[in-house]
């Protein structure tokens, strides 16, 4: 893709702006980029403690007045332990000791999901025996589903999982 000012160079500096719901895309080469007052966006400095307080306070838009309410008193609760509160987290980015993951549990998720895009940690699986690992962790999550639908009496969806899960223990040795 061509530079949009010079025309000439290949663009490597992609700059997209949306201005109250007005998208605007730009491409520049690098000479260009540096030319221009676009720059002036790349060189704000930010740090990641102010990333990490801009994504959870992403959190608070498109939410009801109920949620609104809960978040107001979730900035209010405060760490037995070490007495650190929500505000607190949000400005520094950091927990204060292990308590407040107990003490914040309703606010955590939805930043982890936020950061992540999940909140369980895969982690890593050894090679040699990591398909069984694998089938049995999907088998496991199903089971949890299947839980679910008969609690919400879901009868269609349980028998469905139910047959998934017949159909996945027949292959894995478990």
């Amino acid at each position: 893709m061509l530079c949009d000012r010079c025309n000439e160079n290949e663009a490597s500096i992609h700059i997209k702006k949306t201005i109250k719901g007005k998208s605007t895309e730009i491409h520049l080469c690098e000479q260009c980029a540096k030319e221009t007052k676009e720059n002036e966006i790349i060189n704000i400095p930010i740090s990641f403690q102010d990333f990490l307080v801009g994504l959870m306070d992403l959190t608070v838009k498109e939410t009801t007045f109920e949620e609104q309410k809960e978040s107001q008193k979730a900035k209010i609760i405060k760490c037995e332990k070490c007495e650190m509160t929500y505000a607190d987290f949000k400005a520094s980015g950091k927990l204060g000791c292990a308590q407040c993951y107990q003490t914040f549990n309703k606010q955590l998720p939805i930043v982890f999901n936020k950061l992540h895009g999940h909140t369980k940690h895969n982690g890593k699986v050894p090679t040699k025996i990591g398909e069984n690992i694998i089938k049995e962790k999907g088998i496991n999550d199903l089971r949890q589903d299947l839980e679910k639908a008969i609690i919400e009496e879901e009868f269609e969806r349980a028998a469905y999982l139910r047959d998934k899960i017949k159909e996945m223990q027949k292959g894995a040795k478990i």
